[in-house]
């Protein structure tokens, strides 16, 4: 009898305790320190709202505090400061990615664009492949709405199947150093569902 109470106890505690270890079953925009990658504080930035993107079959958590304000087939998001953007859109036809690319812009608040390319790489903690990324040198872009200097940073997602994810984020240069962490923490929660 003692034996069955001692594992009828223990299994409570592991049920109770377990997702705050994790992070899991928190509120949107809470805080855990799982070093997930998932919620919580991750390398700098603050994450909060889990995101599902059920056609490429990926999720990430937004950045932490950031308000979410769809457009069309985007999916933005903005701190109340309006210093910072992050958007996705999701895409399946060969050569959609350059067409949605050129979409920025509109999508973020930005002009004067002048982007690089960077090395491809992977991202999160799936190492999705990211086959083209570009970035923009600071102060080679600006808000449309305020004319300051931003930073501006994309990226194509293959998450292995035919669609595929842009995801993108802009800074104000002068608001950049939270702005910047929370939405490179946003974007290194990527992963598959």
């Amino acid at each position: 009898m003692k034996q069955g109470l001692m594992a009828g106890v223990a299994l409570c505690s592991a049920l109770v305790l377990a997702p705050m270890a994790t992070g899991c079953c928190k509120k949107p925009g809470s805080s855990s320190s799982s070093g997930s990658g998932m919620s919580g504080s991750t390398g700098g930035g603050v994450t909060g709202e889990l995101v599902t993107i059920p056609e490429a079959g990926l999720k990430f958590n937004a950045p932490g505090g950031w308000t979410r304000y769809p457009a069309g087939r985007w999916v933005r998001f903005k701190p109340a400061d309006n210093g910072a953007r992050l958007a996705f859109v999701t895409f399946d036809r060969p050569g959609e990615s350059t067409a949605l690319i050129g979409q920025i812009s509109q999508n973020l608040d930005i002009t004067s664009l002048d982007w690089r390319s960077v090395s491809q790489g992977t991202i999160g903690p799936n190492a999705l492949p990211t086959p083209v990324t570009g970035e923009t040198p600071p102060g080679k872009c600006k808000l449309a709405s305020t004319g300051e200097d931003c930073y501006a940073w994309y990226t194509t997602v293959n998450p292995g199947r035919s669609t595929q994810l842009l995801i993108v984020y802009t800074v104000v240069t002068a608001k950049s150093a939270v702005h910047k962490a929370n939405a490179q923490a946003a974007i290194r929660s990527l992963s598959k569902l």
